[in-house]
């Protein structure tokens, strides 16, 4: 199966060439190098990690019931795991933080997926220049 090349180039400046963004041979190889952190006993040892997070994240849920925002929340609980499963500590409010950027980055990622044409990165602009001589060469 082959990819929107638009998506692969936008979400490839936020993902890299991880596994979300890699394709054929590349995505098997990044893929096999991650799933023994997917294996049963893996998921065993992370899922007090996820139960502790879901039930403080379901304490304050009860307090704000008329306001909601369920997939801020979940993505912060998500995040929370993930930072606790890295760092093997609390990280509270930073996973808060953490899922804001990670919003943040996704929201102007698919933003910028819909526009026709993305601006080029500084780097990449400078690399395409033609050497100032050539430049004015062309100029004369």
């Amino acid at each position: 199966m082959r990819r929107w090349k638009r998506a692969l180039s936008v979400y490839g400046r936020v993902h890299g060439h991880s596994v979300l963004i890699a394709e054929g041979e590349a995505w098997r190889e990044r893929r096999q190098a991650l799933q023994p952190d997917f294996t049963r006993k893996s998921a065993q040892a992370f899922s007090p990690s996820i139960v502790a997070a879901s039930r403080r994240a379901f304490e304050q849920w009860l307090d704000r019931r008329d306001a909601w925002p369920i997939e801020s929340e979940l993505t912060s609980v998500t995040m929370e795991v993930i930072l606790r499963m890295m760092f093997s500590s609390g990280v509270g409010s930073e996973a808060r933080e953490a899922e804001e950027a990670v919003h943040t980055l996704m929201v102007a990622s698919t933003e910028e997926l819909w526009r026709p044409a993305s601006l080029p990165a500084l780097g990449a602009v400078a690399a395409q220049a033609p050497p100032r001589a050539a430049a004015d060469e062309r100029l004369d």
